[in-house]
């Protein structure tokens, strides 16, 4: 029953774009908008330093390295007490939440730090031409590597009584 959640989550976080207050450049009737500022409200998706959120802009690999280490803390903070205490004995402390991470990390750090803790592999296209745009093929990929290494650190296995 978790894996659809967090399956849900993890899409819901990187296919939505995300808004604190309300970004210049998303108009209150856009479709996506209601999304947008979810997101932004839960610090997802802070959007660029001109207060735009440029939703037809093509992605980058830095900018989704850093969306992604932001949705995995936010899914990892949403997460039931005994879960989140379970997941870290099992991962001896080497979770995205537990790292301290500042919302200016560097974009590079981001890479990095979903390489260490084993959410994408060390040689994903992620970790290099961080601004070139991130393919469909390597989107895909890195939402498929965040979404399973989510499920092995929170999922317990099923109880076989």
């Amino acid at each position: 029953m978790r894996i659809p959640i967090v399956c849900s989550l993890l899409c819901m976080c990187l296919i939505s774009p995300a808004v604190s207050d309300q970004f210049k450049d998303v108009p209150d009737d856009h479709w996506a908008a209601e999304s947008v500022q979810e997101l932004k409200s839960h610090g997802v998706v802070n959007g660029y330093p001109d207060g735009t959120f440029k939703g037809d802009k093509t992605v980058t690999r830095y900018e989704l390295a850093v969306a992604l280490v932001s949705m995995i803390d936010y899914i990892e903070n949403s997460l039931e007490p005994e879960v989140k205490q379970q997941s870290a004995r099992a991962n001896d402390g080497l979770l995205p939440g537990s790292g301290g991470q500042s919302k200016d990390s560097s974009k590079v750090a981001a890479a990095q730090l979903l390489t260490f803790q084993g959410y994408i592999a060390a040689d994903s296209p992620l970790t290099k031409d961080h601004d070139k745009a991130i393919s469909p093929e390597e989107l895909a990929q890195a939402l498929t590597s965040v979404a399973k290494r989510l499920i092995e650190n929170h999922i317990p296995p099923p109880k076989n009584d």
